[in-house]
């Protein structure tokens, strides 16, 4: 059985509308507490499908509506084009990777003075000053700063400091710090 709104030629489902109108009833009851429908008013049950009603109604106009089809598809769209740029994004290497949190070599042996960059701090200990941590401090890393910035590795230090800036000045700075490069 269908009923026709006054204002619209739209047909609308009888069991559509009792969906929607018991839903909201159900809603209304749960917030005040009601566990009897019998305990509503009339006017309450009656104004639930009156609002049913027309919510169906609208939302049956605005689909049929070209203009509103075409915002839908268009959302759609731009919903695909977001998710492609956030894949593209996550797929590029990051451009403004946080830069490394270790200071400078030069900066600290200046700060701390000659003769105690030079002679009181071995290699860990000029590590730490820069706030690098000395574990770090092994053959592999060593190699791999030699690999990256030593010599003949212009291609890999740049590569590196492309793609992941923050790497890259670890190693320059424990480099300049163990007085490997």
């Amino acid at each position: 059985m269908t009923i026709e709104h006054s204002n619209t030629p739209l047909a609308i489902e009888e069991s559509a509308i009792r969906q929607v109108a018991e839903a909201t009833i159900k809603t209304t009851m749960d917030r005040h507490g009601i566990t009897d429908p019998a305990q509503l008013k009339p006017e309450v049950i009656e104004r639930a499908y009156e609002h049913a009603r027309e919510k169906l109604t609208a939302d049956a106009e605005r689909a049929a509506d070209p203009n509103y089809q075409q915002r839908l598809a268009l959302e759609e769209e731009n919903r695909v084009l977001r998710m492609q740029n956030e894949a593209l994004k996550s797929s590029r290497p990051a451009q403004n990777a946080p830069v490394s949190k270790t200071v400078d070599p030069s900066i600290m042996a200046q700060k701390l003075g000659p003769l105690v960059w030079n002679h009181q701090l071995d290699g860990n200990g000029r590590l730490q000053a820069c706030g690098i941590d000395p574990s770090l401090n092994t053959a592999g890393f060593r190699q791999e700063i030699l690999d990256t910035l030593g010599p003949g590795s212009s291609i890999r230090g740049a590569e590196l400091a492309r793609t992941n800036h923050a790497r890259y000045t670890l190693l320059k700075h424990a480099g300049k710090a163990l007085r490997i490069i």
